[in-house]
């Protein structure tokens, strides 16, 4: 029986401090429009962030983030950007797609779209 509790006690600390560390508030959780989660991530990410910061911050905020060189984002060309994706929802969900474009190894600028897709 004694062996039984310490194996629970343990499980349930797992348990606990992965439920903890999921709780984490996102900043732009809530956010529906571009407009808003632009103006957002600028504040988040003003002009001249650290590249490496900025990351970090759209990790920790759920985005998956990949770099892009030379690259296009809408009607422009031969950006460097970090390319941040997410998406919210379940059925429908609401997909982010965020350029945080880089000059060196800071931020310069903050682009973002957003659309809804499902069935």
């Amino acid at each position: 029986m004694n062996d039984f509790l310490t194996r629970s006690s343990r499980l349930m600390l797992v348990l606990v401090a992965f439920s903890i560390s999921s709780c984490h508030a996102r900043t732009t959780g809530k956010i529906t429009d571009s407009i808003t989660m632009t103006r957002v991530l600028q504040t988040a990410l003003p002009f001249g962030t650290e590249l490496s910061t900025a990351r970090t911050f759209m990790e920790h905020e759920g985005f998956h983030c990949t770099p892009q060189t030379n690259a296009r984002w809408g009607d422009r060309s031969h950006l460097d950007y970090l390319y941040c994706e997410r998406s919210d929802g379940s059925i429908v969900q609401r997909h982010w797609q965020v350029a945080i474009v880089y000059y060196g190894k800071y931020v310069f600028e903050v682009l973002v779209t957003t659309d809804l897709v499902g069935p």
